[in-house]
C-alpha cells in the first residue's frame, strides 16, 4: 500500500513541476519534501515488519503448548467395565466426552486420575497430542523433562508467593 501511494504521488509531482508550471520551485521543494518523509515511513514500516517477523519466529521456535502425555503413563491406565453398578454409579446417561456415545453395558473404558472416563479407542489419539484429560484439564506426566521441571519449579514459586501472602508481622503464618 505505502509503495502504491508514493507512485502515486510521483505522478502527482511530476505533473505539478512540470517544466511549463510558473511555481516550480517552492512546489517542487514541498513534494519532494513530503515523498522523504514518505519513504522514511516506509523505512519504518519495512523494519516494523521486520521485527514482528523476527519475533513471531521466535515466539514460534519455542513450545506452543504441552507435550503430549508420557506413553508409559497412558499404558497403565486403568480399564474400567462398564456393569450395571458402575451406570448407577456414574449416571445412566454417560458418555465419552470425545465422541460422544452414551456409555453402555459391557464397555470397556479407560479411567484418567481425574476419575473421567473414556472409550480407549477415543482417549489415545487425544493423550498423542495433550497431556490433561479432554473434559478438567487434569495433567498427566509426560516424557518431556524440560517441561516436567520447569512445571516442578512453577508449582514451587506459587508455593512460596502463597506462603508470603500468608506470612504476618514477626515471622508467624496465617493459615487459610
Amino acid at each position: 500500500r505505502g509503495v502504491q501511494q508514493l507512485g502515486h504521488l510521483e505522478q502527482v509531482r511530476t505533473m505539478i513541476i512540470a517544466p511549463e508550471s510558473p511555481v516550480e520551485g517552492s512546489t517542487q521543494n514541498i513534494l519532494e519534501q513530503v515523498i522523504n518523509d514518505l519513504q522514511g515511513m516506509e523505512n519504518i514500516e519495512n523494519d516494523l515488519e521486520s521485527a514482528i517477523e523476527a519475533a513471531l519466529q521466535e515466539v514460534g521456535s519455542g513450545p506452543q503448548r504441552p507435550p503430549p502425555a508420557s506413553k508409559e503413563v497412558v499404558a497403565k491406565l486403568p480399564i474400567i467395565d462398564i456393569t450395571v453398578e458402575v451406570l448407577v454409579k456414574i449416571g445412566k446417561g454417560t458418555e465419552c466426552a470425545v465422541c460422544r456415545e452414551h456409555l453402555i453395558i459391557g464397555d470397556k473404558m479407560q479411567e484418567l486420575p481425574c476419575k473421567h472416563l473414556f472409550h480407549p479407542d477415543c482417549l489415545k489419539p487425544w493423550l498423542d497430542e495433550h497431556n490433561s484429560c479432554p473434559i478438567c484439564r487434569h495433567e498427566l506426566e509426560t516424557d518431556d523433562h524440560e517441561y516436567e521441571s520447569r512445571k516442578e519449579r512453577e508449582k514451587e514459586a506459587e508455593e512460596e508467593r502463597k506462603g508470603a501472602a500468608n506470612a504476618i508481622r514477626g515471622g508467624e503464618y496465617m493459615y487459610v
